[in-house]
Order: structure tokens, then sequence, then C-alpha cells
């Protein structure tokens, strides 16, 4: 793997206490579980695919926190990480998601007839209504540990399957490789783009290696769904629209994102699940559903107000920054708590992907 020191066999000379890496002023997920009995007990052992613990902890070690977050601070590398490590994942899991259990069951509902609500939102103050989840390959090592070969697979059927939806899901996929610059641009505008990774915590977890090979964007001719391809995960599926209509907006989500499930189906391919953690995504802050539903809002006068902090404070809410190529807002969307504030934006309410 060409980042890090984490695969480098001969740090099994040095014995578990001079390799525990210094976790003294860190502020993330990780950091409060791992501790030096745990790091022994773990260090020599790997996934199939070779995903070490100092793997799966790495952006924590080199990321101490976050400003504004508490930050998750580990990463899985396919899926067999959260089996093998799951003495310092689950208790990471259960914190992060509010005392969600390793007995637990997970329970996901895409069925968007039992969606009460969400078409009655004041279009005076909403601007936007947006849902966005991730899904992983089985079969495919994870963002952080994929080889380019897997990459390009992954971006193969992505562009086959993709390529058979139609109607108001007809669309076209652009590889970032081989945009123009009119194109990059129109993407931009649409706040469509994901940008080259510069966050600290995409870059230590390795998913920027081989940028942009293999990376690419589609969406349907109305720009109202896409998908992200390679990005922080194999997938990430968005239904978006102007106003306030979100169940218009999570009818066509699950819509669409049952139809890809059922195209990847086709072709041999099933998304990584079980009934323990639901779908299985690089970040364990986004297991289960994996589903973030936000709207942006105008609120104009709202945050000059001298209680503004601690409105935001009691909502569970947060300052961020504006659009999806803000790097503060593009820095680590994955490791947000339940709700976050964008400053063209809320998230509707507060939530977990176990929810």
């Amino acid at each position: 793997m060409p980042f890090g020191n984490t695969h480098n066999k001969l740090k099994m000379n040095y014995s578990a206490e001079q390799e525990y890496p210094d976790l003294s002023q860190h502020n993330n997920h990780m950091a409060k579980v791992l501790t030096p009995e745990m790091y022994a007990n773990l260090r020599d052992k790997e996934t199939p695919s070779g995903f070490t613990v100092d793997d799966v902890i790495q952006t924590g070690v080199d990321n101490p926190g976050h400003p504004f977050i508490m930050t998750v601070g580990c990463v899985a590398g396919d899926e067999e990480t959260y089996e093998v490590f799951k003495e310092l994942l689950d208790p990471i899991i259960e914190d992060r998601h509010g005392g969600y259990k390793p007995s637990d069951k997970h329970k996901t509902d895409l069925n968007p007839d039992n969606l009460v609500g969400g078409d009655d939102l004041d279009p005076n103050f909403v601007l936007s209504s947006r849902v966005r989840t991730g899904r992983s390959v089985r079969g495919f090592c994870l963002p952080p540990h994929c080889s380019r070969g897997e990459r390009r697979a992954i971006e193969n059927m992505a562009i086959e399957s993709l390529a058979s939806l139609d109607g108001d899901l007809n669309g076209q996929y652009y590889a970032l490789k081989n945009m123009t610059d009119d194109e990059q641009q129109q993407l931009i505008d649409d706040h469509f783009l994901f940008d080259k990774p510069v966050s600290p915590l995409l870059l230590a977890s390795g998913m920027g290696r081989d940028w942009p090979d293999g990376r690419g964007i589609w969406h349907n001719d109305g720009k109202t769904f896409l998908v992200w391809v390679n990005e922080e995960d194999h997938l990430r599926v968005i239904s978006m629209q102007k106003g306030g209509n979100m169940k218009e907006v999570f009818h066509r989500f699950c819509t669409g994102l049952t139809k890809i499930e059922t195209l990847f189906k086709d072709k041999g391919h099933e998304f990584m699940w079980n009934e323990h953690l639901g779908y299985v995504l690089t970040c364990p802050s986004n297991l289960g559903t994996g589903l973030r539903a936000g709207v942006h809002v105008k609120l104009p006068n709202m945050s000059k107000h001298e209680k503004f902090s601690e409105v935001l404070k009691r909502l569970r809410l947060q300052k961020r920054g504006t659009g999806l190529n803000c790097p503060l807002t593009r820095a680590r969307m994955a490791n947000s708590p339940p709700g976050e504030l964008h400053c063209c934006g809320i998230l509707i309410q507060p939530y977990s992907c176990f929810g």
C-alpha cells in the first residue's frame, strides 16, 4: 500500500508497547476505545485482503481531532474488517450510534409509502431537499484498501448498470479523468461534483490514491438523481431537487436505489449487508441505512442572534461551510454527528443511520 507504514512487516520485530501510537492529545472515537492491551491483541491480525489494525486506525492517529466535532478516527478496508477487528469497532459503533449494541439487529425500510409527511415544508424557507446514502459491492475491497484494478472494475460495473436506467432516471456518466473544462464547470455550478480529496482525514485513510483514476459522476437528465463512483464509498446515491418536497425526493431515492441494487445483483454482485450492521460502508458512522436526509434553508437573521450558538447546541446542529465544494463542508461529512447545520442549510432532524 502506498501510504503510511502500516504494511511494514518489520514492525513485528518491535513490541506492542513500542508500536502503540501516542493518543494522549487525541479526541476521536478510536482514541477513546483503543488501549495498549487491545492493540497488542489485534496488531498481528489481518483480514483476508491484508487489512491490519494499523490500517484501521491510521486516519485517527494522523488526525488528533476536529475543531467542531469528534471524528470517528478509523475506517474499514473491506467487509471483513468489522468482524476481524470487532473488539475495537463494536465499542466505537455503540458509542457513535447512541448505544447500538453488538447484539442488535438492523432494520432498513426503503418503502417510500411508509414516509409520513415530508411534502409540507415551507417553500419560503426551504431552498432544496436532499437524500443520500452509500453502497459497497461485495467481493471488493473498500476505497481505503482497493487496488487500481478493483476500482476500475467497480467503475465499469457502475457504468454498465446505470446505463440500463430509463424513464426519468435515464442519464449519463462522466469520468473525472475524461471531463472537459465545460463539463466540469457545469457540474460544479450544479453542486454535483465532488472535488479531489484535500482533507487529511481522507488522505490519511488512503482514499485519495491514484486520483482521479476510476472515479466519476453519473446523473439523470433532470439532474435530480446522481451517483458518485469510488469517492469515499464504492457508490454514493443522491436524490435532490429544489424546494421542500422531501417526500418526492425520498420516493425517487428509494425507486432509483432499488433499481440499482437489482441491476448489480443481475451481474452477480450484491451489496455488502448483514443483519447486525445493515449496509456496510467505509466509515463506521455510515453503517446501517447509510442514509442522510437534509434540507437547505434560508435563515437570514438567525445567525446574527446572540443565542444562535446555544440554539445549535440544543438542537445538536453545527455551523458548516457553504456548498458541496467548500473544504470545510467536504472535510468529513461522513463523521458528522446526529444532525448538522450548513451555513446554507440544516438537516431536517437528528438521526442515526441505525434509526
